[in-house]
């Protein structure tokens, strides 16, 4: 078994992947290859820029290495991916790994629709290649259709906190990820105007370049106004865990399951989350503040210490028994070996 694993994402190669990676080497001695498309440079992998001349030297180290299994991140990578993936007859197992995200949304975009319109062929032509669809939640299995080639694994694999630290209620909120209309950033603005005076909310992540300039002057005003602790991006959370007890998530876009809230609840914050398909499993399985309800900030601001504790304790101990690295590795390796 000799595995090549492709993604587009940094974030989600550093803390997802390359830990999937040293987990196979050291413990089942099978080495995965990691590749990003980027037009960036990286010491953790390869790297070939987003480009056709990127995409042909793929190609090219595709056919000098004969890997069996290539995994691939992402419903648009697999695409733009396909046709290399025709022509390579030493791959005899294709993963995708995805959230529908974009090119599945609720709202009609042109893209999207394109994607639904061909979605019976690319099935089609990917069935051709011995290829299974790795999801991370129902809702996602069944718009796919993928009831024969796919399979549900639990995220990507959180590093569980073996000893969850109880501490007394705070009332600092953490939101952490992408700041993008699609993952909520008009929520965080309505959020901040709504907090009584002693709370806060952290905000960790860069700032998306398509904010308007009307939204980010309101964004500034209540950062300087003690409203919004702005901490742009952050490489290690733990501090920023430990400042909070919430984890608010407002996110419109389709997630599998978010990384960012089951970190957070591994670490004793109580997500706050819509009812969407990703954060929706969540919501099901743990003790959240769920969105979709009207009454939901008035929870928020009024939980009590005894419910908080309680809730992070059930929390910390979900995610230890089904989302946890050693949980979702060993998963996957049953699955690679199934194959």
């Amino acid at each position: 078994m000799k595995i090549l694993f492709v993604t587009n994402d940094y974030f989600d190669l550093i803390n997802s992947r390359v830990p999937f990676a040293s987990y196979l080497e050291s413990r089942h001695q099978i080495k995965m290859s990691l590749v990003l498309i980027s037009n960036q440079e990286n010491t953790h992998c390869l790297v070939f820029p987003k480009t056709l001349n990127g995409l042909k030297k793929l190609a090219r180290y595709m056919k000098g290495e004969n890997h069996t299994i290539l995994i691939v991140r992402g419903v648009e990578l697999s695409i733009i991916l396909l046709p290399i993936l025709v022509f390579y007859s030493s791959i005899k197992r294709i993963i995708y790994i995805t959230g529908l995200g974009k090119l599945w949304g609720n709202k009609l975009t042109i893209s999207n629709t394109i994607f639904r319109s061909v979605y019976g062929i690319y099935i089609y032509l990917l069935n051709l290649r011995g290829t299974n669809f790795w999801v991370q939640n129902e809702d996602d299995l069944a718009e796919l259709r993928l009831k024969t080639i796919g399979d549900i694994v639990n995220g990507s694999g959180v590093k569980i906190q073996k000893s969850l630290l109880v501490r007394d209620l705070r009332t600092q909120i953490l939101y952490a990820g992408r700041i993008t209309y699609e993952k909520g950033f008009s929520h965080l603005l309505t959020l901040a105007r709504s907090l009584p005076d002693h709370w806060k909310l952290v905000v960790c992540g860069e700032l998306d370049t398509n904010i308007s300039k009307k939204d980010l002057d309101v964004f500034m005003k209540l950062s300087a106004g003690n409203k919004i602790e702005y901490m742009g991006f952050v490489n290690d959370m733990g501090e920023m865990f430990e400042r909070c007890s919430f984890a608010f998530y407002p996110t419109s876009y389709r997630e599998g399951t978010p990384r960012f809230v089951l970190e957070a609840m591994s670490n004793g914050l109580i997500p706050v989350i819509p009812y969407v398909p990703g954060c929706k499993k969540i919501s099901d399985e743990g003790k959240s503040v769920n969105m979709s309800n009207n009454d939901w900030l008035e929870k928020l601001l009024n939980l009590d210490d005894e419910t908080y504790v309680k809730w992070a304790g059930y929390n910390h101990s979900l995610i230890e028994k089904v989302y946890s690295q050693e949980v979702v590795y060993n998963e996957k390796y049953r699955l690679l070996c199934s194959y």
